[in-house]
């Protein structure tokens, strides 16, 4: 009788730990149910999105024919992949159980109207879909959020760094390359490099030289993969500073592609010009300098001779 007694006492006190924890799970996230997306608007209808920060600062990106450009930024091209990218990670974030919904923690997490870390606009054409703003982080990649009027907080998967407000940070940086294959001279300013059949020669090359194949290598895809830090101006006047190092690649399909390298001293970087492009780009002045010291001596080796065995008949002893 005792035993049963028991029994009965243990099941009653785990009937009603259940329902405890069931009832908080309830008030605090519905046990992780979705409460659906966060932001009712798709990928596809959005062609503008404005990132702003509670100084000032702001970035305007802008989708046209497909592609993302920066208005406001010298009309830069974008990076569409990451521009996509934040755009996708954001409309597809689904609502959890806010984790505040009053006006005191709209100030106290930064994400009022006035008081925020970000604020984005999504707009298609003029017409606005949805704003968002981000405050302040609860944790690693985890930001507190806020839905246009609403008063809900949430705390999402994003970080404030994922909604730059430098406009270097969604420029394409790729803007510059093309594919080292389809160079076919290299004119450095105290040599020319040919390439025949996937073999780089100097064009002065002497008999007892021969052209360092890597290093040629190394200098082609450089060139191709040259990487900017900005666009500093477009459609800009011929600068009244002297040209510190001139390149001029051929290429197999298409005109030649001239590089202009300029130094201002007052600046920390140094300015490129490219035959065929619209902008003067921010480069960092150690490219600038590697190039400079690719000289010929850098791309030559002595040529190596084999020693012929003497055919003389050796002479008899004695």
């Amino acid at each position: 009788m005792k035993r049963t007694i028991l029994f009965l006492s243990l099941a009653l006190v785990l009937q009603l730990a259940l329902a405890l924890t069931l009832q908080l799970a309830d008030k605090s996230g519905k046990s992780g149910t979705s409460q659906g997306k966060l932001l009712a608007i798709k990928v596809d209808q959005i062609d503008t999105v404005r990132i702003e920060g509670s100084g000032g600062d702001s970035v305007l990106l802008r989708k046209t024919g497909g592609k993302w450009t920066l208005p406001e930024h010298f009309d830069a091209p974008g990076d569409s992949q990451k521009i996509e990218g934040m755009v996708t990670t954001l409309t597809g974030i689904q609502r959890s159980w806010p984790v505040a919904e009053t006006g005191e923690a709209v100030k106290r997490f930064k994400v009022g109207d006035e008081g925020f870390e970000r604020r984005l606009s999504f707009k298609a054409g003029d017409k606005e879909l949805a704003v968002l703003y981000l405050g302040t982080s609860p944790g690693f990649r985890k930001v507190h959020a806020r839905v246009g009027k609403e008063e809900q907080v949430f705390d999402i998967p994003f970080s404030t760094f994922q909604a730059s407000l430098k406009n270097a940070d969604w420029v394409n940086k790729q803007l510059l390359w093309i594919d080292s294959e389809t160079i076919t001279a290299i004119e450095l300013p105290d040599c020319r490099l040919i390439r025949t059949d996937g073999e780089w020669t100097l064009a002065d090359i002497a008999e007892n030289e021969e052209t360092e194949q890597e290093k040629a290598r190394q200098v082609a895809q450089q060139l191709a993969r040259i990487n900017f830090q900005d666009i500093y101006a477009k459609d800009a006047d011929p600068l009244s500073d002297p040209v510190e190092l001139k390149i001029r690649l051929e290429l197999k399909d298409g005109p030649s592609r001239n590089y202009e390298f300029f130094k201002k001293d007052d600046q920390p970087h140094a300015l490129l010009k490219v035959s065929g492009e619209p902008f003067l780009f921010k480069v960092g002045t150690t490219v600038m300098e590697e190039l400079q010291e690719t000289t010929r001596s850098k791309l030559i080796k002595p040529r190596e001779t084999t020693t012929q065995p003497s055919l003389e008949p050796e002479k008899a002893e004695g």
